[in-house]
């Protein structure tokens, strides 16, 4: 160790030292009438930080939850509550943050609903959230479902099957490894109706500058389309190729692959003018590109 006093240099011997990253504990927290979804996200951690949450500050004897990182929790009452982190390093400093939360009954309940980090918000055909490299492109998601039929997410749409990947009423943590802009799933639930869906749509955030810049406005446009009709049964097989062309854009080889594919399935199957005129125009801007 080097240490300079009054313009003179002297050396010194000691222990190695180490300099780590401050110790700052954070958590995300959403919720849904009574109960509330918690994912960690502090930093300046490693494996032998410890974890304490007070999920009521005014009663924290009672509602200590210690060592989870990412869980839930149902209240027994509507209104505020105080939640408090305490993070402690293997050195014995303890650092805390707080949160205040307001619980109330939802104003209309359906079927379904969706708990999620990062949080959703509500689209016409379903559920739309935005994940980055901040959080590793990794969701955490819980459907919840109040009937009594089936209820499942669908995390692979390409092979058309209604694949039961994620069941509801159950916390499933998701790494997203795709390379496209988007993501889509599929939430089945039980309704009055028989077996219904809504649309689960990721936007991958840090993924959005791999489409070359020429192709952007088609990929917004291939984006509304697979939203559009990807709870429409009679559509699969258009939608699984638009995404995989969505998912190739800029690779000349594959794009050609994927438009003979396009080509392929529009003259096999009937669609309605509205929607042969906007495959049309998206094949149109491509071969423009």
């Amino acid at each position: 160790m080097k240490v300079i006093y009054r313009e003179k240099v002297g050396v010194g011997y000691t222990e190695p030292i180490i300099v780590k990253k401050a110790l700052k504990p954070n958590f995300i927290v959403v919720s849904y009438d009574k109960k509330v979804l918690i994912r960690d996200t502090s930093y300046g951690i490693d494996e032998k930080t410890t974890f304490e949450y007070c999920l009521d500050k005014n009663d924290c004897k009672s509602t200590i939850i210690k060592g989870e990182k990412t869980f839930l929790y149902e209240y027994k009452d509507y209104g505020e509550h105080m939640i408090v982190l305490t993070a402690t390093d293997q050195y014995g400093n303890t650092v805390t943050t707080e949160k205040k939360i307001t619980l109330q009954a939802p104003e209309t309940r359906l079927f379904v609903s969706l708990m999620s980090t990062p949080e959703n918000k509500q689209t016409a055909n379903g559920f739309e959230l935005d994940v980055g490299k901040s959080l590793n492109n990794q969701i955490i998601l819980y459907p919840q479902y109040f009937g009594t039929g089936q209820c499942y997410i669908d995390i692979n749409l390409s092979d058309g099957d209604k694949n039961k990947d994620k069941l509801c009423n159950q916390l499933h943590t998701i790494d997203i490894k795709s390379v496209s802009s988007e993501v889509y799933y599929k939430l089945w639930y039980e309704n009055t109706k028989g077996l219904t869906s809504k649309i689960i749509k990721i936007n991958l955030l840090d993924n959005q500058t791999i489409v070359p810049d020429q192709y952007k406005e088609t990929a917004a446009k291939m984006s509304e389309l697979i939203e559009k009709y990807s709870n429409k049964e009679d559509y699969v097989t258009l939608v699984t190729i638009l995404q995989s062309l969505a998912q190739n854009l800029g690779d000349k080889e594959k794009t050609t692959e994927y438009l003979i594919d396009l080509s392929s399935e529009m003259k096999a199957t009937t669609y309605p003018a509205t929607t042969q005129a906007e495959i049309k125009a998206i094949t149109d801007s491509l071969a423009n590109a």
